[in-house]
């Protein structure tokens, strides 16, 4: 029989925001300064939606995965790469967000924020992740992230940067922004940006849930979480 090599296709990462202070252009601290408490707020609507009770745990955590920390794996490289040996994972694809911490502005979890931010919070996500491609030793295939600005210039930058640094991929925005038009992928303005991704063998990478204005998913995550009710373990991912 010959040997499979599992890739798993959708592992979400990203560290708690205060990380990226080291990744960010100095001009935007102040702005990282209030999204920590941007953060807070997420991390307490989430908290009511990724927590499990005990007996929740022990039908769907029978290793103990979840109420070791195993979800500190989405910043914590070490954890991350014994959690892919356990289940067998050779090599994983990497993807921002997940419910243990916010985005650096870019996100659709995160509130609205002006593209000049996004695009910072661009840059210092593909940094830290870029960090942790190399300590990974190709266990994890980076992805570059982008979102709508008005000069496409900078996101072909971006990708160019990623290519230089062993980027495998480049995601679609999570977000629109009514304020940055742009026209559908089909037309030619387009064109620079698919030369760009050809030259360095970029997959194009769509995820769930393109295409929300930014804003709108994290009043959502509001809604959703005040409509949950019941007991909740400790939360696994400050664990």
């Amino acid at each position: 029989m010959k040997k499979l090599a599992i890739v798993s296709t959708d592992g979400h990462a990203g560290p708690l925001v205060e990380a990226y202070r080291d990744y960010l252009d100095p001009t935007y601290h102040r702005e990282l300064d209030k999204l920590i408490g941007e953060e807070n707020e997420f991390l307490e609507i989430t908290s009511k939606i990724g927590t499990f009770s005990d007996a929740q745990l022990e039908v769907i955590d029978t290793e103990g995965a979840i109420a070791s920390g195993g979800m500190t794996g989405a910043w914590d490289l070490d954890r991350r790469l014994a959690e892919m040996d356990r289940e067998g994972i050779a090599v994983e694809v990497f993807l921002q967000g997940h419910q243990c911490a916010s985005a650096p502005f870019f996100g659709p979890q995160n509130s609205y924020f002006p593209a000049d931010v996004r695009m910072a919070g661009v840059r210092a996500f593909n940094r830290w992740q870029a960090d942790l491609l190399d300590a990974a030793a190709g266990r994890l295939i980076g992805v570059v992230e982008q979102t709508p600005v008005a000069h496409l210039d900078e996101v072909i930058a971006e990708i160019r940067w990623g290519g230089e640094h062993g980027f495998r991929g480049v995601s679609f925005p999570g977000v629109t922004d009514p304020a940055i038009p742009q026209p559908p992928y089909h037309d030619p303005y387009w064109e620079p940006y698919w030369q760009a991704c050809a030259d360095y063998g970029m997959a194009l990478v769509i995820h769930v849930g393109l295409g929300t204005p930014q804003g709108v998913i994290y009043e959502f995550f509001k809604q959703r979480a005040a409509a949950v009710t019941g007991v909740a373990h400790d939360q696994p991912c400050l664990s």
